[in-house]
């Protein structure tokens, strides 16, 4: 019932939050870098890893929306 969707929902949930964690750190380190608080070395280094796993997070989203869309076919055919 209800509480299974809720389950089901939760890691698409984390994914979308840590998503906006993320840009907000990429957009607070891009300020950071334009005020001359972090050097270009740092800057390039953080904002590398950010992507990185930004991309991970994307990869890992799509998974999960595939997973489910066939979840919900094999549903669909019982």
């Amino acid at each position: 019932g209800q509480a299974t969707d809720a389950l089901k929902h939760a890691p698409r949930q984390d994914v979308q939050d840590t998503g906006r964690q993320l840009l907000r750190r990429i957009a607070r380190l891009d300020d950071e870098h334009e005020n001359g608080t972090v050097d270009d070395a740092t800057y390039q280094q953080h904002r590398q890893a950010y992507k990185e796993q930004l991309c991970l997070l994307v990869e890992q989203w799509q998974s999960t929306d595939v997973s489910h869309k066939a979840m919900d076919g094999r549903r669909a055919e019982v």
